[in-house]
């Protein structure tokens, strides 16, 4: 996932809330077969271990919303603007 210093093209200063379980749950459906859940990453994405350290929430929301290839662009479509939120909360747990 490449993570660029671009802000995100949503705002969290109108008092959005994220649901970092409901991330866990997006994150496994969409993103743990190609990231996996170990610091190895997996076949075929990196790890996201410790990416949260690396990178503003800003940073992984954009990386989600307008990834890098060979990433799927899941946003808009697969994820809402919620769901994105969601995900990049949980990420900055891992």
């Amino acid at each position: 996932m490449g993570f660029s210093n671009v802000g995100c093209s949503h705002r969290h200063d109108a008092g959005g809330q994220t649901d970092r379980s409901r991330g866990a749950e997006l994150f496994t459906k969409n993103c743990l077969p190609c990231h996996g859940s170990s610091p190895e990453g997996a076949r075929i994405g990196p790890s996201l271990v410790n990416q949260g350290r690396r990178s503003s929430l800003a940073q992984i929301e954009r990386a989600i919303e307008a990834p890098d290839p060979p990433m799927p662009k899941l946003y808009p479509g697969t994820l809402t603007e919620q769901d994105v939120e969601d995900i990049a909360a949980y990420v900055k747990t891992l």
